[in-house]
């Protein structure tokens, strides 16, 4: 803890802007809700308005299942965190990964419309 720090910055830069992609991607994809996210490097968003559709899962693990099979991106179930109807995503990847992932999350949930 007493060495040099400017790795630490530069990580802490980093996943703040992963943070920062990820945040302002998913408050553009109708249906989703995602409040202000703090030091955790995990996205936790509210997918409530696209459950219960005729072409849609009925509940978070479903959303889950769904997405990872028909998109190849894995999330966690918020009912997994007492939070049925939210859905946890990890931002610890590339930005490049991350939008990837976040462009086929919007095509998963434009294909229930």
């Amino acid at each position: 803890m007493t060495g040099p720090q400017e790795c630490v910055a530069v990580m802490r830069n980093a996943f703040q802007a992963r943070r920062d992609l990820v945040v302002e991607r998913l408050r553009n994809i109708p249906g989703v809700n995602i409040p202000d996210i703090g030091g955790a490097f995990y996205a936790f968003f509210d997918i409530q308005a696209s459950l219960g559709a005729s072409k849609g899962p009925q509940d978070s693990v479903t959303w889950c299942e769904q997405l990872l099979e028909k998109e190849q991106v894995a999330t966690v179930a918020g009912s997994a965190f007492g939070a049925e109807g939210h859905v946890r995503m990890s931002f610890a990847a590339s930005e490049e990964k991350l939008t990837i992932g976040l462009d086929r999350i919007a095509r998963f949930l434009g294909s229930m419309q």
